[in-house]
């Protein structure tokens, strides 16, 4: 039952965005997995990632006139859920590809976007890993505290800062452990989802309660180890329907190698240091050098030790990729680490599709056939 009520919170605001985002007006969207959601949250913003779930009724037929041939189709969405929804506040973050500094540009020349409409530039290293790279990210966290500041009339304090990254731990550790739960049968991809796509919409306090009820209510289920098990792997791909519309999708994969699923939440920030310079490096350090990045952003050997590890310890028997269309960072990443797994003579499918899964059939299909082939093996 706690689950059901969770659900049906979930999408009734998902169903009614508009409305959800007018009730909470200090929402701040987002969308990669590279902003620190710790600043938001400390100047009393609640971060929303901009979901691919959401549905609605286009006002404007134009984004494929606006945009370039080449941009991906994940932008294309951006755009289009930015016309048709009333939107106050955004961060968006560049250099991870050519489609997305496009936005950039769109958004600012495109007369659709309300003036009232405030956004950020985040420009983000290209590369992960280095010192280099940690200096360039605190400083655009720096200029990010600045906008905050000069947006809301507030000074960010330590203790501010503090408070929130505290939270943010607290919520990660919780979606550790409840990812846990879908290789133990205790709760199942759909449903982890689910969860994860509510404390991606719903305030940090209110999320860390939610995933501690739902933990205490499936502790007692006892654990079931259905195979075949694979492990499903991307970046950008972010519609996590696809568990509802491929049940057996749903039952099969054992562990989730996703921007927004499990890699957004391996690290921990260290909080312990008084002076707001030190948390600002901390928070740097965190996302820069500890969350297990893309692997096309310089930090390959990370990426692939992550991928084949959890292949091992869940005891898979095959790799699932998955990413959209006309995504060129996702492509190269796909074969980068397929590479690695190939040597290994690991079973592998790759998958390509929209945000809105329009060719979910096809991909039903492909999936099933995979499934048997790995549990023959």
């Amino acid at each position: 039952m706690i689950f059901q009520k969770l659900t049906s919170e979930i999408d009734t605001a998902l169903n009614n965005f508009d409305e959800y985002l007018e009730e909470n007006n200090n929402a701040m969207m987002y969308f990669t997995a590279d902003i620190p959601l710790e600043i938001i949250s400390a100047f009393n913003f609640i971060p929303i990632r901009i979901p691919s779930e959401i549905e609605f009724n286009s006002k404007n037929k134009s984004t494929n006139a606006i945009f370039q041939p080449f941009i991906c189709s994940k932008s294309r969405q951006m755009l289009d859920f930015l016309i048709n929804n009333n939107i106050k506040h955004a961060i968006f973050s560049e250099n991870h590809c050519d489609s997305l500094q496009n936005l950039y540009d769109v958004l600012r020349l495109n007369e659709s976007i309300p003036n009232n409409f405030q956004y950020f530039r985040f420009l983000l290293p290209v590369n992960r890993g280095g010192k280099a790279e940690t200096k360039y990210y605190q400083k655009e966290i720096k200029r990010l505290v600045t906008w905050f500041e000069k947006t809301t009339g507030e000074k960010l304090t330590s203790d501010k800062l503090k408070s929130s990254i505290t939270l943010h731990n607290t919520k990660r550790k919780l979606l550790n452990t409840i990812s846990d739960m879908v290789l133990e049968g205790k709760i199942q991809n759909n449903e982890l989802f689910k969860l994860k796509l509510g404390s991606d919409m719903f305030p940090v306090q209110k999320s860390i309660d939610l995933l501690n009820s739902i933990i205490d209510d499936r502790q007692t289920i006892k654990e079931s180890n259905p195979s075949p098990k694979v492990i499903l792997s991307g970046s950008m791909f972010d519609n996590f329907e696809i568990f509802e519309k491929i049940p057996v999708l749903n039952n099969a994969v054992a562990f989730n190698d996703l921007t927004f699923g499990s890699r957004s939440t391996t690290f921990e920030i260290n909080n312990q240091s008084d002076d707001l310079d030190t948390i600002l490096e901390n928070i740097s350090k965190a996302y820069i050098k500890d969350r297990i990045s893309d692997s096309v952003h310089f930090y390959p050997n990370q990426r692939r030790d992550y991928l084949l590890s959890n292949f091992e310890r869940t005891k898979a028997k095959g790799v699932i990729f998955i990413y959209y269309s006309f995504c060129d960072p996702d492509a190269f990443e796909t074969r980068n680490l397929s590479r690695h797994l190939e040597k290994r003579d690991i079973p592998i499918l790759t998958l390509v599709t929209d945000p809105k899964l329009t060719n979910i059939e096809q991909l039903a299909t492909r999936v099933e056939a995979f499934l048997e082939r790995i549990g023959d093996l």
